[in-house]
């Protein structure tokens, strides 16, 4: 074989498993998956850099990273801390609370279901204890039980 004919079978092989690698990679992110119809999607953003974190958890306990624009799936958390979180939305109202703070590091909850779509955004200086024990909860859903 000659050199020439190396390098052009090299980059056959090497086009060959960036393609497999990409669609792997699509498989385990959301962008050929639906999110599920009840979503909750928090994180933050702001700061010297204006760097933005965003997660999400589903009705069924997943919870995902976004990467690169696509939800990755990190884990699955218990019932038990779905239900926690559940009756902590429901006290909030989670639904109608009207909370549309801004500042230079912003954090945020967002519910979307078929029926509502709803988001909070706060600074560090909120007058909302309740919100900021929300986020915190969800925060605690990122570690690995």
């Amino acid at each position: 074989m000659t050199e020439k004919h190396s390098f052009v079978f090299i980059t056959m092989i090497l086009i060959f498993m960036l393609i497999l690698f990409d669609n792997c990679a699509s498989e385990n992110g959301l962008s050929k998956r639906k999110v599920s119809a009840d979503t909750l999607f928090f994180g933050k953003s702001g700061g010297f850099a204006n760097l933005a974190e965003t997660y999400a958890l589903d009705e069924n306990g997943r919870v995902y990273k976004e990467v690169g624009g696509e939800l990755q799936e990190m884990h699955k958390i218990r019932k038990a801390a779905i239900l926690e979180i559940n009756q902590k939305l429901d006290s909030l109202d989670i639904e109608s609370l009207e909370l549309q703070e801004t500042g230079n590091m912003t954090w945020f909850i967002e519910v979307r279901s078929d029926t509502l779509s709803n988001k909070v955004t706060w600074t560090g200086s909120t007058d909302h204890p309740g919100i900021k024990e929300l986020y915190k909860i969800l925060v605690n859903t990122l570690q690995k039980e």
